[in-house]
């Protein structure tokens, strides 16, 4: 008899889901959490997660970007550390509108801005148009 953790989803399934989550929008909190679940389900989610989020990355918050800027060049990610920089199309930093008269951009793009080494990262990133 199977039990739960036997049952596997077969990888074009979970390809599929995973696409259809990450170019559809959601609010950051729900982004947030499915990219901290999806990679720890099991081999194929976590390797089928990186492929499709390693081509189109999205920044959910700030913070993920100071992040993100810190485990690329240094290639110490569990889950990108396989998957070349080079692959990468598009970066997208996502921010939730709170109040009309905020400008919801202007945090993400302070981070950016005031990155150590922009040369560096746009290096990591070399096919972003």
């Amino acid at each position: 008899m199977h039990t739960i953790s036997d049952i596997q989803l077969p990888s074009e399934l979970v390809d599929i889901i995973i696409t259809e989550f990450w170019y559809s929008e959601h609010p950051s909190s729900g982004r947030i959490t499915f990219m901290k679940a999806c990679p720890f389900i099991n081999s194929i989610w976590r390797d089928v997660y990186a492929r499709i989020t390693s081509r189109d990355i999205y920044v959910p918050t700030a913070a993920y970007l100071l992040y993100l800027s810190s485990i690329i060049p240094r290639d110490d990610s569990p889950i990108y550390g396989r998957l070349p920089s080079d692959s990468t199309r598009t970066i997208t930093c996502y921010v939730d509108l709170t109040n009309s008269t905020d400008d919801a951009a202007k945090d993400p793009y302070s981070v950016f801005c005031s990155l150590p080494n922009y040369l560096g990262f746009r290096r990591c990133f070399s096919s972003i148009e």
